[in-house]
Order: C-alpha cells, then structure tokens, then sequence
C-alpha cells in the first residue's frame, strides 16, 4: 500500500495573499479562500506549467492537510484537474504538485481579481454577471 503525501505548502507570497482575501471575503478559513482559487486556476485555459514563475521552491507558507484543502471534494478536484489537463495523473502528481501549482496561479488571479473589482462586494457582483 502505497502512502501519499498528505502535506502542501504554499509559497510565503501564496499565503500572504491568502491571509488577506479572507480578510476581504470574510470566509472563515484559509480552506475556503484557497478552494476558491484552485476553482479559478481551473477555469484559465492554459496549463499550470505554462507559467514557470508558480514552479517555486519557496515552501515557507502556510501548510494545507490535504483533508482541510479538498476535504469530501476530493475527488472532484481531482477529476476536474485531470479533465483540465488533458491526460491521467497520478496520486503523486495531483497531490501536491499540481494542486499545488493551480493554488499558486489561483491565488494570484484571485487576489488581482479582488483588488481590481474594488473588493467582496463588486467583485462577487463581477462573479454572479460573469
């Protein structure tokens, strides 16, 4: 039986960015904020990879539990990664590299999306119209 890394660490930008929307977005957790993220990585065409800059070996953020981060979603993460990609993925490589990478991407254009709106309530205006 294999053991899968349970454990994903943002970069300290990621976290910091991630401290402040939910503050903005008043959600109560870092979970929550980084869901939303990955969700938004997700939807820009472009693979995670493209963009070398996310490909980082700052670890010093803030540290997920897998179960915390995608919790019963799990699953559908995953699936909606794969289908995003474009080809099977691995355990290994889903997590936490390439949830890793979309988390990363995410967070950035979460945050550049928030500030750009002019904060929560434009900016979930912006998503409802979308």
């Amino acid at each position: 039986m294999s053991v899968y890394n349970t454990r994903l660490r943002t970069s300290r930008v990621t976290d910091t960015y991630l401290t402040e929307l939910q503050g903005i977005l008043q959600l109560s957790t870092k979970a929550a904020v980084a869901r939303l993220a990955i969700a938004m990585s997700i939807q820009d065409k472009e693979s995670p990879y493209a963009d070398m800059k996310l490909v980082t070996h700052d670890t010093t953020g803030f540290e997920f539990q897998r179960s915390t981060l995608t919790g019963k979603y799990d699953t559908l993460i995953k699936n909606l990664i794969i289908f995003h990609l474009g080809e099977e993925v691995s355990e290994e490589k889903y997590y936490p590299e390439l949830l890793g990478l979309h988390l990363e991407r995410g967070t950035r254009t979460l945050y550049n999306e928030v500030k750009y709106q002019g904060g929560k309530d434009k900016f979930l205006r912006y998503l409802f119209l979308k």
